[in-house]
């Protein structure tokens, strides 16, 4: 039984959902919330969140621990690929993401999430954060005793939350969906679509500007004006009881006002979310419901007034499932402030994704990452004893049992050499030596004209494959540029004077050519093959290519290549061609092993591609 636990950090509050989580199931234990206290004015107050970490961990055996970062200090980048696998994903994201930063990527943590796939690739979702202010928040977390494994943001996480929902009340169930987590000083946005997160969006605008103009209009401490708010306020137009029409229609009318800016920042986030075609995978479609969550949730009204404004229905929450069976009476705090926390504790127990967003990676992980495998450690080393303690009586056994096939088939040995062979056994030889001599007896008669004279791979024919490849990406590439550029069309019409002759090209040069397509090509710059013993060995070869998903391109077409066993790429970076500026440098070592039926010749004759031939005529080693 493992203890999990998400940690949601507001700016009012932090909220921490506590599951337990077996191999059959996870089940809800307690919601626990915080409040972090404020000057007089709303402002937080510096260095508070360690202790408020520590007052809401209180007395909690945590296993695992997920936490939410503030949406408002990430900056969220869209980008496309053209393949989905983290093995290939990750070497080339903070390549492609430099240009879409504001600052270096030394000085940012990143990761990235899918959004979409399709037949062309995937359309990513990458979050962003500055390091250093990353860093000193980890430090605040782990002062308060808090040693998160995960750390993401609470919006991607809230598609763990979608089985555990009940939405049979949207009247299109592929429809999207928008959870709108109504906080203090933020108001995060998330669109579901089919169960999954499609667009997320933190807005920097919550009911701090509410209690911050009531406080201001009214004359009231900001203590008064929150209790004004949370009180004393209905957003459908009713006075509460105790409050009279004309204070309450006056208290109303201030926090219209302020709210104004907020509804209509979120009416043009949740449209513009809703209304966009994601990666040619849907059509644009009207959103479907909206989920309301958060502290300004509680506001009494609020839901028609988001009702009215977004022109969707607001779903209430209805949990569903065997999770929420100890829920009991604070089922209205889970639905209203818990979700976040309860999403991000619910993100350690989801397989069904290769990759999640984890911004605590690379040097970000520390020691401490492995607290709840040093709180094992005796069950731990006693598993592996066991294990080791199995693995070896089986070697035992295995070993015992070859022994006894090793004199069986020594016993039909000497039967063969006798019957067979008309020779007797010579016992003081090994057993294996004894079947290598009389196998190589039978199966290598003399003077065999089927004996191998020449190598199955060479230098030579290790670069004609390499040019081979590099001929046909590079002619695709240029069919490719040319059907862009409208190559298509033919170019040797010529319109004709009024004596059926051919014009002559315009002499004040008004006609100006076209111009040249741009190919998305590789060009060879080095080469080098290094064979150990006969069709083993490696190259290696250097280069210069449009764009490091040509490169990736590249490599991949080598390694289809059956000798080509393992092709890696060893360095990139923007080239100093001059001819080709925007160009990547590149390297590439290939290694080589094949057999006669992969290394077949083929019949094409090599051609070679770019200036590759000539550059490796000066470099080839053999």
């Amino acid at each position: 039984m493992q203890r999990i636990i998400g940690l949601d950090i507001g700016s009012w509050s932090i909220k921490a959902m506590v599951m337990e989580s077996s191999l059959r199931r996870v089940s809800f234990v307690e919601l626990r919330e915080h409040h972090l206290p404020v000057d007089a004015h709303g402002a937080p107050l510096p260095e508070v969140l360690a202790g408020a970490v520590r007052a809401v961990l209180a007395r909690l055996d945590v296993d695992v621990l997920t936490v939410g970062v503030p949406g408002v200090q990430v900056l969220m980048r869209e980008l496309t690929l053209p393949f989905a696998d983290e093995k290939r994903v990750t070497p080339v994201l903070g390549f492609q993401l430099e240009s879409l930063l504001p600052r270096s990527l030394d000085t940012m943590v990143y990761d990235w999430h899918v959004i979409a796939k399709d037949a062309e690739g995937a359309h990513l979702l990458c979050p962003a954060a500055d390091k250093q202010w990353f860093e000193q928040w980890l430090g605040e977390l782990r002062a308060g005793g808090a040693q998160p494994r995960h750390v993401t943001l609470a919006t991607l996480a809230m598609d763990n939350l979608v089985p555990h929902l009940d939405l049979s009340e949207l009247a299109d169930q592929g429809a999207p969906v928008a959870i709108v987590d109504l906080g203090h000083r933020s108001t995060q946005v998330t669109l579901l679509r089919n169960g999954k997160v499609e667009a997320v969006r933190a807005l920097a605008r919550g009911g701090h500007q509410v209690t911050q103009a009531l406080a201001r209009a009214l004359g009231l401490a900001y203590a008064d004006a929150e209790h004004l708010k949370h009180h004393e306020l209905d957003l459908g137009g009713r006075a509460p009881e105790g409050v009279s029409p004309a204070e309450h229609a006056r208290t109303l009318k201030v926090a219209a006002q302020a709210l104004e800016p907020i509804l209509r920042e979120l009416k043009m986030t949740v449209a513009a979310m809703s209304a966009r075609p994601r990666a040619g995978a849907h059509e644009a479609t009207a959103l479907g419901g909206v989920i309301l969550c958060g502290g300004m949730a509680r506001l009494p009204g609020i839901d028609a007034l988001i009702e009215q404004l977004l022109g969707a229905p607001v779903i209430p929450l209805r949990l569903k499932g065997p999770l929420w069976e100890a829920l009991g009476e604070t089922g209205d705090d889970v639905r209203r402030v818990g979700v976040a926390a309860a999403a991000l504790a619910l993100e350690h127990v989801r397989d069904s994704d290769p990759h999640r967003v984890n911004l605590r990676h690379g040097d970000l992980m520390t020691a401490s990452d492995f607290g709840a495998i040093r709180a094992r450690a005796g069950w731990i080393a006693a598993f592996l004893a066991v294990l080791l303690v199995i693995f070896f009586v089986r070697k035992a056994i295995r070993i015992s049992t070859l022994e006894d096939q090793e004199q069986q088939l020594a016993t039909r040995l000497d039967e063969f050499e006798k019957t067979v062979l008309g020779e007797e056994p010579d016992h003081t030889m090994e057993t294996k030596a004894r079947f290598e001599l009389v196998l190589d007896t039978v199966t290598s008669p003399p003077g065999s004209e089927t004996d191998e004279v020449y190598p199955a791979m060479t230098a030579f024919k290790i670069f004609y494959e390499v040019t081979r490849i590099q001929r046909a990406l590079n002619d695709e590439a240029e069919r490719n540029a040319l059907a862009e550029a409208g190559g298509g069309e033919d170019e040797d019409e010529f319109e004709e004077d009024e004596l059926g002759l051919p014009k002559p090209p315009d002499a004040d040069g008004a006609s100006e050519a076209k111009a040249p397509p741009e190919k998305r090509q590789v060009e060879l710059n080095t080469f080098a093959a290094d064979l150990k013993a006969a069709n083993n060995g490696q190259a290696t070869l250097t280069g210069s290519a449009f764009d490091i998903v040509t490169v990736e391109s590249f490599a991949s077409k080598l390694r289809d290549y059956p000798c080509f066993k393992k092709v890696e790429r060893q360095d990139t970076r923007k080239t100093t061609n001059p001819n080709h500026p925007n160009w990547t440098d590149f390297q590439l070592k290939i290694e080589v092993k094949c057999d006669l039926a992969a290394s077949a010749p083929r019949a094409e004759a090599p051609r070679g591609g770019g200036n590759g031939a000539a550059a490796a005529d000066r470099t080839e080693e053999e």
